[in-house]
């Protein structure tokens, strides 16, 4: 295990967008919270439409082509799909405590949870004169139904650096759940 020091966390990854934190995640006690309202996702991650499916692979170490219009946003099994197939979202503020992160590169984190689950949709970041940084958008997919609620995971991330104009992503597909012995 090797830990970075709190204020390099929010540091990109050569050639990349995304941070170590962004990947992970963030001690919700880094932060003031505050609750801005209510929002609705109709889509996250935009493949273009050139690009009329996507590959996949399975488990079982196949590759499928999905088509691109059918991804959901969380997925096909999602039971809270508006009529209009939008996802109710939270939108919360996350203001960085100075005294737990120091220097750190976001000033401001604005997230879109999930209304049922709280599973992060889009997270903004902004630097510390209020000015939009970074976007991340997902796709997710139900991949664990042992955990319930829990059991969602980011299928696609999409991550969009203003300033650079750089966009990186990561596909998380493949998902295979795993029983592992005390031994294991």
């Amino acid at each position: 295990v090797r830990r970075l020091p709190q204020p390099r966390r929010g540091e990109r990854f050569p050639n990349n967008v995304q941070s170590f934190d962004d990947i992970v995640g963030r001690d919700a006690w880094e932060f003031s919270w505050r609750l801005l309202g209510t929002d609705v996702l109709y889509e996250t991650v935009r493949l273009p439409n050139t690009r009329p499916t996507i590959t996949l692979a399975t488990p079982e170490g196949k590759f499928i082509d999905v088509p691109a219009n059918q991804l959901k946003i969380m997925g096909d099994s999602y039971p809270f799909y508006r009529p209009d197939g939008g996802v109710e979202c939270y939108v919360i503020e996350g203001i960085t405590r100075q005294d737990w992160l120091p220097n750190y590169s976001a000033g401001k984190i604005v997230y879109w949870l999930d209304r049922h689950y709280f599973y992060p949709l889009r997270i903004e970041q902004y630097d510390y004169e209020g000015r939009l940084s970074t976007v991340e958008v997902c796709v997710a997919k139900y991949e664990n139904p042992t955990l319930k609620d829990k059991g969602y995971a980011a299928l696609i991330s999409l991550y969009y650096d203003l300033s650079l104009d750089l966009m990186s992503y990561s596909i998380h597909d493949a998902h295979l759940v795993k029983e592992w012995s005390v031994k294991d």
